[in-house]
């Protein structure tokens, strides 16, 4: 990904270099780097940015790399996205805490 279609995205959202370190988990420093010095952007760093730039991504779990490749894997073998692996996790914890909820109220 180009330095200035980075540049580019992070002045039309009004954002700055820290804010995008925090989305990819990486330092203000390896920003300036792949901005200024034209260094390499690791994969999981470039598909969080291609997922800020075009939309499609709007949270950041704030994993580490080793977790998000991890992550990836397990959703790969699940054959899922790691974004519908994610969201699986996020209503098998819902549906949690409704039956939690269910049985506290026909216990208490």
């Amino acid at each position: 990904m180009k330095p200035e279609i980075i540049k580019a995205f992070l002045k039309a959202q009004n954002k700055d270099r820290h804010w995008l370190a925090r989305q990819c988990n990486v330092s203000k420093q390896t920003v300036d780097g792949w901005l200024s010095a034209n260094r390499p952007i690791s994969a999981p760093a470039t598909q969080i940015l291609k997922g800020l730039i075009d939309g499609t991504k709007s949270i950041n779990p704030r994993l580490t790399l080793e977790e998000y490749n991890r992550a990836q894997v397990i959703a790969a073998k699940k054959g899922m996205t790691l974004e519908e692996w994610i969201s699986s996790l996020i209503v098998a914890a819902l549906k949690l805490v409704i039956i939690g909820g269910i049985l506290w109220i026909l216990i208490a």
